[in-house]
């Protein structure tokens, strides 16, 4: 007799990429259902994942927005977008915007000046 337990199901992530975010490079494979997984150099997963504020993560996910491209080399090709420059209002508490029409409307305050100020 077969339960619902008997079944296995064995899932496996796709070639190995190199991507490098500040200066470590990192081998991963990007797995259909759970994303991008780091492996050892027996592209076996890493034990330790690397943590949320890990350089790493910020790398794959702009690789990925920017269309999974690669350098001559072969490692992943990304780049940071450049830093928002436009005026940031305060509306209270922890909330601030970067638009100057929810800002007029809910009495924000200009924090920060944009170069258009």
């Amino acid at each position: 007799m077969t339960t619902p337990f008997d079944i296995v199901h064995i899932s496996i992530g796709g070639p190995v990429q190199n991507i490098i975010a500040d200066g470590t490079q990192y081998r991963f494979e990007w797995h259909p259902c759970c994303g991008p997984i780091v492996v050892t150099l027996a592209d076996d997963p890493k034990v330790r994942q690397p943590g949320a504020r890990n350089p790493f993560w910020d790398a794959v996910t702009l690789w990925d927005k920017q269309g999974r491209e690669f350098n001559d080399d072969g490692t992943c090709k990304w780049s940071k977008p450049p830093p928002d420059t436009s005026p940031l209002y305060h509306l209270g508490g922890k909330h601030y915007t970067r638009s100057k029409d929810i800002a007029e409307k809910f009495g924000g305050k200009l924090v920060e000046p944009g170069p258009s100020i």
